[in-house]
């Protein structure tokens, strides 16, 4: 027949999403740019919405803190700070390397966002 069907059996996918905040508070608002700090970055791989899996987030910050967040029973999140926007997208790569997923979605994966991302790796020799 015509349309989409669903598969007899469903693949076990890795999916990862991924979800960029950048700021344009140091230049009055606006478009964010490519050069706009990243403020946070964050990997999920959504394990505790369907808990068919092992929940696995990941925060990369770049200023501030953050502490007593009092998360869900199952969550398994890993918080870190560090120093710069290519310390950030550096540490997204390798943790996206580490978890090797089969697909990667994008949370509002807008092109200013991708942008920034892409300039701040863009000198990295990593």
């Amino acid at each position: 027949g015509t349309g989409l069907k669903e598969p007899m059996q469903t693949p076990k996918l890795s999916v990862i999403g991924l979800d960029i905040e950048v700021s344009t508070i140091r230049r009055g608002d606006g478009m964010p740019l490519s050069h706009d700090p990243i403020i946070s970055i964050v990997i999920s791989n959504g394990g505790w919405y369907d808990k068919q899996f092992e929940d696995k987030c990941y925060i990369i910050h770049t200023f501030g803190y953050c502490n007593k967040i009092e998360w869900e029973n199952g969550r398994n999140v890993l918080i870190t700070r560090v120093d710069n926007d290519e310390e950030a997208v550096r540490q997204t790569y390798e943790t996206l390397n580490m978890l090797c997923p089969d697909f990667v979605n994008i949370h509002n994966g807008f092109n200013f966002d991708l942008r920034c991302l892409a300039a701040a790796s863009a000198l990295d020799p990593v």
